[in-house]
């Protein structure tokens, strides 16, 4: 294993092509090896069958924990190939309704019971997390290999990543987005509608429902796009 290898940060991707094939492969860009597919220049079996959409990524750390992800999914039956992909999209997802069920949830109890219970929620939601993670999700990391500490050369790595930089641009502009809707909604709510703090929650709900509309309509428009 050379040096570049631990420094770079590595990710196995999942493409849907015409067709309804799937492709795999490894890389340390995300949306440049995306953009090079879709040109017909990173690879034979995508020229000959374009991509139609990234369906999802997993961050592996090494190129050796990216190629041996890489090699256990292209084992997998196709039935199983297209779970699993179909299980990132999903995982994707669902990171779009934290945002709803929180204000929802949270009105809820600040109506029917005292405040506190909001940070006894959390802690249990946090503890019930990290018990699921530990038992539940494999170490992906090689063994023998030493975790890098994180330093500012790290941040430097992820920000100078396109990848990386255009995640961290969508999910502070996503939530940054619902933070003013936390924020100011309920108090429109409150001053212009005299709605109570209970129902207050449930005005989350179409901003989402218009998010995950949007993705799903988005998916079918890029197949039709893509066959024709």
């Amino acid at each position: 294993m050379s040096i570049g290898d631990v420094e770079r940060e590595w990710w196995l991707y999942v493409l849907e092509c015409k067709g309804g094939s799937l492709y795999t492969g490894v890389t340390v860009d995300v949306a440049r090896r995306y953009a090079q597919h879709c040109e017909g220049v990173a690879a034979a079996y995508t020229r000959i069958r374009p991509p139609l959409r990234l369906i999802g990524a997993m961050h592996a750390g090494t190129r050796s924990a990216a190629l041996k992800l890489e090699c256990a999914f292209k084992k997998l039956h196709a039935r199983e190939k297209h779970a699993r992909a179909a299980a990132m999209g999903v995982f994707q997802t669902v990171t779009f309704l934290g945002p709803v069920f929180g204000p929802v949830v949270g009105g809820l109890i600040a109506a029917y019971l005292h405040w506190q219970w909001a940070f006894a929620l959390l802690t249990a939601a946090g503890i019930a997390a990290w018990l699921y993670n530990h038992s539940r999700l494999a170490e992906t990391l090689p063994q023998g290999v030493v975790p890098t500490r994180i330093t500012l050369q790290t941040f430097r790595r992820v920000l100078t990543n396109r990848s990386a930089f255009s995640i961290i641009v969508l999910g502070f502009s996503q939530f940054f987005g619902y933070y003013v809707f936390l924020v100011f909604l309920p108090t429109l709510l409150t001053t212009l509608f005299t709605q109570s703090v209970s129902s207050e929650g449930f005005f989350f709900v179409p901003l989402t429902a218009g998010i995950l509309a949007g993705i799903s309509l988005g998916g079918r428009w890029l197949k039709h796009w893509g066959r024709a």
